[in-house]
């Protein structure tokens, strides 16, 4: 099914070409969505289960991400009542190492994951294309309507939800906050979710996004044992793609682009916080705090013009 669905996905709805992907979705979303349902609870202590219910996401993602089936047109039913089941596996458990600040690619393939981070995916590409429905297309717009009123927000919190456990010394791969940062940056310019998002707006700013900008101990050690790699990672665009630290920048960037009211004056405030401390105390930590700094006032240095 995967294999039939991925190397049709690409075709338009309206090409006959598309009609595989429209007969899967048709004869086995309906077994599909239960399948995952049942999986789900199991997928952190299971790496059987998370396989096979990121297999299923995968079928999902390349069955819409193009292109919404014509079926869902008609009952757009079809694809959002799988939204439910995807905001349960961004919230559902998944094993970590005991380091929470390391850099652990063994953790970071574990099939729990992966699959968390398939459907972070799937709700960050749903969110840019039908977020704001007067930017979808016309045969869109219906699904559009509903998905923002009734699917988006509830992802919100789940995404919120994946940044304040990170936060918190939880253990979340790099790939899953990159994705969670990059949903709350589109949520910005989303009026209904911005209200939503705007009580947390201090949390997602000095407890998600300025600590991600930090320099890690990781990089640190990288720095001192093997410059040359730091200096290739920090120049590497392949990076921006999958780095939350470029993904928390993005974030910041357009808070103070769409709502700076709201954030540039205890932004600023914090920044200068931070610069300060260094000056005064120039300790390892203090200089990590100021390399975010620094990175954060790159960022927004256009408004500041």
């Amino acid at each position: 099914l995967r294999k039939v669905a991925k190397r049709f996905e690409f075709k338009a709805r309206d090409d006959d070409a598309r009609s595989p992907v429209e007969a899967v979705v048709a004869e086995t979303f309906p077994l599909l969505r239960p399948l995952l349902a049942t999986l789900t609870p199991s997928a952190g202590s299971h790496p059987e289960a998370a396989l096979l219910a990121k297999l299923v996401l995968k079928i999902f993602w390349s069955c819409t991400q193009f292109a919404l089936p014509r079926s869902a047109l008609q009952d757009p039913a079809v694809v959002l009542e799988w939204f439910e089941l995807i905001k349960a596996v961004l919230e559902c458990d998944a094993p970590a190492p005991q380091d929470a600040a390391a850099e652990d690619d063994q953790a970071e393939a574990q099939p729990a994951w992966k699959l968390k981070k398939w459907a972070a995916q799937i709700a960050t590409r749903f969110l840019t294309r039908y977020g704001r429905p007067k930017f979808a297309e016309e045969a869109c717009k219906p699904f559009a309507r509903r998905f923002s009123a009734e699917v988006a927000p509830r992802l919100l919190e789940a995404m919120l939800g994946l940044l304040a456990a990170s936060s918190r010394g939880r253990w979340v791969s790099r790939r899953v906050r990159q994705l969670a940062f990059a949903y709350v940056d589109s949520a910005v310019e989303v009026a209904g979710l911005y209200k939503l998002l705007k009580p947390h707006l201090e949390f997602v700013l000095f407890d998600c996004a300025l600590p991600t900008l930090c320099a890690t101990p990781a990089d640190l050690r990288r720095f001192r044992d093997d410059p040359q790699e730091y200096v290739r990672r920090a120049h590497d665009p392949m990076e921006d793609f999958f780095d939350p630290r470029a993904a928390a920048t993005s974030l910041v960037a357009d808070l103070v682009r769409c709502r700076s009211k709201a954030v540039l004056e205890p932004l600023l405030g914090r920044l200068a916080g931070a610069l300060d401390a260094y000056a005064a105390a120039p300790t390892v930590d203090a200089a990590r705090r100021k390399d975010g700094a620094l990175c954060a006032l790159g960022a927004i240095s256009d408004e500041l013009q």
